[in-house]
């Protein structure tokens, strides 16, 4: 099926419709990822009502608020998320910055060889 298609199928569907069509159409084998930013309730939350086991994914940079993970224990709570990873680096944030300073202060795209 191409994108125009599935753009036709899915025109209209309410976001609930399109995450069950997902996982129809996918497999229930899918899984979401999450930033446990302010918005990430709600596609946590639909994923979660339509598969309860739907494995959930953190990428921990280290560079979260405490907050963040306040948030993020919370939630696993309130949805009750069964199926949870989460992924650190094995370089620590200062180590990655002493080899390769802020990433995110650079503005141009150099090569991190």
């Amino acid at each position: 099926m191409n994108i125009q298609t599935l753009n036709e199928t899915l025109r209209g569907r309410t976001a609930q419709e399109i995450i069950e069509y997902g996982f129809k159409q996918f497999g229930y084998d899918q899984v979401v990822t999450t930033s446990f930013g302010t918005k990430a309730a709600l596609m946590l939350h639909l994923a979660l009502r339509v598969n309860p086991n739907t494995q959930v994914i953190f990428v921990d940079t280290g560079y979260a608020f405490p907050e963040t993970y306040q948030f993020a224990l919370e939630l696993i709570g309130r949805l009750r998320i069964r199926n949870f990873r989460s992924y650190t680096s094995i370089m620590s944030p200062a180590e990655m910055e002493e080899r390769y300073g802020k990433l995110w202060e650079k503005k141009d795209k150099e090569s991190l060889d």
